[in-house]
């Protein structure tokens, strides 16, 4: 892949990264994003898109396009606390590279002081984590940074 970029997107969430661990910074890269995604794989065209690494007119055309088309679109659907929680209401599973949604709209919700909300996600998570046990237990010390308690009682 010399020579060659993909465009990566990211919505970051203090909180959320907070919440998972990653120190406060000065400087956000997409992998520190609770909300993730290549460009490729929202265009829908089944396959990772990159582009040349040079500066002619087809390649900055075809890439400006794309964002201004799909990238923006899907940064305005995430670009808000409320977006994110809505766009990810009863989403189980990850969506790209992102964090799991149930935590990602857990840790909004407890911020926000809407503990019942947010444990009754945590809940489910745990309900669902029925292989990895660490996540299991990640979800639980979670909750209970977050104020939660135990969430198995």
């Amino acid at each position: 892949m010399h020579g060659m970029f993909a465009v990566n997107l990211g919505v970051y969430v203090p909180e959320v990264a907070h919440y998972s661990g990653s120190p406060s910074k000065a400087w956000i890269q997409e992998y520190d994003c609770c909300v993730r995604a290549r460009l490729g794989e929202l265009i829908g065209e089944g396959k990772e898109i990159w582009w040349h690494a040079r500066s002619g007119d087809d390649v900055i055309s075809d890439v400006r396009h794309r964002i201004e088309d799909t990238a923006f679109p899907f940064l305005d659907r995430f670009a808000t606390r409320d977006g994110i929680l809505q766009e990810w209401a009863g989403r189980a599973e990850n969506m790209g590279a992102s964090r799991p949604p149930r935590i990602v709209s857990a840790i909004i919700l407890a911020t926000r002081g809407e503990h019942d909300r947010s444990r009754e996600l945590l809940v489910e998570q745990v309900r669902q984590a029925t292989i990895n046990l660490g996540h299991k237990k990640y979800v639980a010390e979670l909750a209970a940074r977050l104020g939660l308690g135990d969430l198995s009682a």
